[in-house]
């Protein structure tokens, strides 16, 4: 499942609405971008994690509160971490917008989570990844709250270069019948 991320965007993104303040999400970072991931504490890059794969689910919650959100490693044995962004997401700037991280819940492992404090209306970007560079794999995160999470996931988004025709091609039909007209 790939998401798009740039809340520039949103408007083509189709609203999953989560029931029962529980959303669950089965993701994968095989064969998504690289990224040097930053410490779990946002205050540096990491040496360690320099170019590993990142996969981005962009939500928002409809009540304010504490939200937790776990993430398990399902199917193959690798070592997951996640972060949590507000407002907005770039691989190219880790560190900002930067909110928390979590490599293991419990000392080494396949789980990552946290509680963190949400503002209803307010764009997050949850972002999981790996912990060295060759960590990579399936997953599935849940995220527990007093409010909805809406997931935006794409819809069908054109090429750039579609839109740019669809415009021309819808400005052609509109001169053409107000020419007829005159």
């Amino acid at each position: 499942m790939r998401y798009l991320t740039f809340p520039v965007l949103c408007f083509a993104f189709a609203c999953q609405l989560a029931s029962a303040a529980t959303l669950t999400i089965n993701g994968s970072t095989l064969g998504d971008p690289r990224w040097n991931r930053p410490r779990e504490d946002g205050s540096s890059l990491s040496n360690v994690g320099t170019n590993v794969r990142f996969d981005v689910i962009s939500f928002s919650v409809s009540q304010s509160g504490n939200y937790s959100f776990l993430e398990v490693v399902t199917g193959s044995d690798w070592d997951n971490y996640i972060f949590l962004y507000r407002t907005s997401f770039h691989s190219s700037t880790p560190l900002v917008n930067f909110i928390r991280g979590n490599d293991d819940i419990s000392g080494p492992g396949h789980r990552s989570g946290f509680t963190e404090n949400l503002t209803a209306g307010t764009l997050y970007f949850l972002v999981s990844t790996g912990y060295d560079n060759s960590d990579a794999g399936n997953f599935t995160l849940t995220i527990n709250g007093p409010g909805s999470i809406n997931a935006f996931t794409p819809a069908a988004v054109p090429e750039p270069s579609t839109l740019t025709m669809g415009a021309v091609g819808i400005g052609l039909v509109l001169f053409r019948l107000r020419k007829r007209k005159s």
